[in-house]
């Protein structure tokens, strides 16, 4: 059987603007045919571009049964194919589901770091609340794997898992937790990421990793790590009254030095929603005179304000009323910029120019 390749079709459509669909139609015709192919190459191949149809509108649910019969192929290329394909076609109201479940967990269990690696990066797109109960000890014992890229892939999926059946997290807190101590940085980055996404929804189920995490603040040399350990404490220390000490020199320590504007922020942030600013300690800038912590956030926020970056401005603008609801008239050294920010063409920084100029 001759059969066209995925280039080919990809071709063929260009070629065909003028009568797309038609031309759609009739290779929809082959392709179906092809698909029931004992051979794997020719199956795979009209998978592949069932899933390329599928990404410009065409619906190619009908084809969730061939897509786990090629995700079963033992050949690698086959079963990229397949898992491709399931992620873009399955939905939770997928029939044939149910019917991968054993399939990934014979991946999850493979002795090459290469099928493992795609059962768990399509496991994280597919899962649902039955593939999550089946296979979370499957994902678990890959976080522990001796290839550091599994352990990150297997904490991204422990990430989905959580979000579709939360009674896991027994299960998955204590991973968290010993991830925040792996040797391979990349891993340590991947948990802490999951951690600050989950933290929000409720801060409390993670302020006991906050020694890890403090521990992590200080040692750390990433800028990127630093940051999502900052942004994690502003959500920690308010349930912690104790935190807002701990945080206080090493807050210091970033605002007086930094010269990120990213990590700045979220510095400036989680001092003040994580009540350090409220810690009446004396610290002592550049030039050596003695300031609180507030008033040295007051001057680095001059970095966002005095910015030509409407970003800058927003979150500058979105800080400095916060710092003014705990400290009404401390920026009163921006009211000049601020009344000037209430004249330019961007809404959202007009509307907050507004909230900051009322605590001035």
């Amino acid at each position: 059987m001759f059969q066209q390749s995925l280039p080919d079709l990809i071709k063929g459509i260009r070629n065909n603007k003028r009568n797309e669909p038609t031309y759609i139609k009739n290779k929809l015709q082959e392709i179906q045919s092809e698909i029931q192919s004992s051979d794997s190459s020719i199956k795979s191949t009209a998978l592949s571009k069932l899933t390329y149809l599928n990404m410009l509108g065409y619906d190619m649910s009908w084809a969730s049964f061939n897509t786990v019969e090629v995700m079963t192929s033992p050949n690698y290329q086959f079963k990229q194919i397949g898992y491709l394909a399931a992620t873009q076609f399955f939905n939770e109201d997928t029939d044939v589901l149910t019917l991968t479940s054993n399939l990934i967990r014979k991946d999850l269990a493979s002795p090459d770091p290469l099928v493992v690696g795609l059962a768990l990066e399509g496991l994280s797109q597919i899962v649902d609340s039955q593939l999550s109960n089946d296979l979370l000890d499957s994902v678990i014992l890959n976080s522990r794997s001796p290839n550091p890229i599994i352990r990150k892939k297997a904490i991204i999926t422990l990430f989905k898992i959580l979000k579709i059946y939360p009674s896991s997290l027994n299960a998955i807190l204590p991973i968290l937790k010993e991830k925040l101590d792996d040797p391979d940085q990349g891993v340590v980055s991947s948990t802490a990421t999951v951690i600050c996404e989950l933290a929000p929804l409720n801060p409390k189920t993670y302020l006991s990793l906050a020694p890890k995490l403090f521990k992590l603040l200080n040692d750390s040399s990433s800028n990127w790590m630093v940051i999502k350990i900052v942004k994690l404490f502003s959500f920690l220390a308010p349930l912690e009254p104790r935190l807002a000490k701990k945080l206080f020199s090493p807050l210091v320590s970033i605002t007086q030095s930094s010269n990120k504007t990213s990590l700045l922020y979220e510095t400036i942030n989680t001092a003040i929603c994580g009540n350090v600013v409220d810690i009446d300690l004396p610290i002592f800038d550049s030039v050596g005179s003695q300031t609180t912590l507030a008033k040295l956030c007051v001057i680095k926020l001059e970095t966002f304000l005095y910015s030509n970056d409407p970003n800058l401005q927003y979150l500058g603008l979105l800080a400095l009323t916060k710092l003014q609801n705990k400290f009404p008239g401390i920026a009163s050294c921006y009211e000049t910029t601020v009344i000037e920010l209430l004249s330019v063409d961007d809404l959202s920084i007009r509307l907050r120019a507004l909230d900051a100029i009322q605590g001035m």
